[in-house]
């Protein structure tokens, strides 16, 4: 496509909406796509259910985030041979589990709440190290000497 629209000379048109997003907002929408799969997900878990998660999005989040029904994300780590168009088949299938609709219910989408009112998943991340940060200062004074550090 990008071929043809060189040859036909649409060059401006291919810079403007395919290299300049490319070099710019792809990498940023890709990384919050990235840390909102697998970051956070794995605290204290052992089980291969919980090292990865799907993304409830609405509206233009889900229209630009769940290409291919990338969002769709667990279902791609517990079974990497589905292909792509049948992954809603298979969530829909692996929803008659309740632990596996239980952790699929968590959450909603990168950063809009899912369609019941769920957090957004970097409300979640941002909630999750919150605490972890007052924990580790919390030790922090526990084991400080003292006048050091105050909780």
């Amino acid at each position: 496509m990008v071929v043809y629209a060189l040859i036909y000379g649409y060059f401006s048109e291919v810079v403007l909406l395919w290299v300049v997003p490319y070099l710019t907002s792809f990498h940023i929408i890709g990384w919050f796509i990235e840390m909102s799969e697998h970051c956070s997900s794995i605290e204290n878990q052992t089980v291969n259910l919980h090292m990865a998660r799907n993304r409830r999005s609405c509206n233009i989040e889900k229209w630009l985030t769940a290409i291919n029904n990338d969002n769709y994300h667990l279902d791609h780590h517990l079974d990497p041979t589905t292909p792509f168009w049948r992954l809603p088949e298979a969530h829909a299938i692996r929803m008659g589990d309740t632990v596996y609709a239980a952790h699929c219910s968590e959450t909603g989408g990168i950063f809009q709440p899912g369609p019941n009112g769920e957090p957004s998943i970097l409300k979640l991340i941002r909630d999750q190290n919150r605490k972890r940060f007052a924990q580790s200062e919390c030790r922090a004074e526990k084991y400080a000497t003292p006048g050091e550090i105050q909780c």
